[in-house]
């Protein structure tokens, strides 16, 4: 049962018997779907391997963050600034992503 459609690694349109092959797919899942269309047969597969990697967990925190600002933070080059300036005080920078989830207020 294909769960998933639109997780495709590959299409293969055809493969002599007895080639070897290998697919690097870059994705997360439980199960390897094998299907052949409009064929209804049996399918031998020999030396199947399928290989993992531990895939690091990545939780959303939200911050609110109140500061009183001279800037015009109504333009937008401004907004952006003191966005970079939070960003460059950030210590952990590949760990965190800085960004407006709502334009400042006056």
């Amino acid at each position: 049962m294909d769960t998933h459609p639109s997780a495709r690694c590959v299409v293969i349109p055809s493969m002599p018997a007895g080639a070897s092959v290998n697919y690097t797919c870059n994705m997360r899942g439980r199960y390897v779907n094998v299907i052949i269309p409009s064929v209804i047969q049996y399918l031998t597969l020999c030396e199947v391997e399928v290989y993992g990697v531990p895939v690091p967990v990545f939780k959303k925190a939200f911050l609110r963050i109140k500061f009183n600002s001279k800037e015009d933070l109504s333009n937008h080059i401004m907004r952006d600034n003191v966005l970079q300036k939070i960003k460059s005080a950030n210590i952990q920078s590949s760990i965190f992503q800085v960004r407006w989830t709502k334009e400042p207020e006056k």
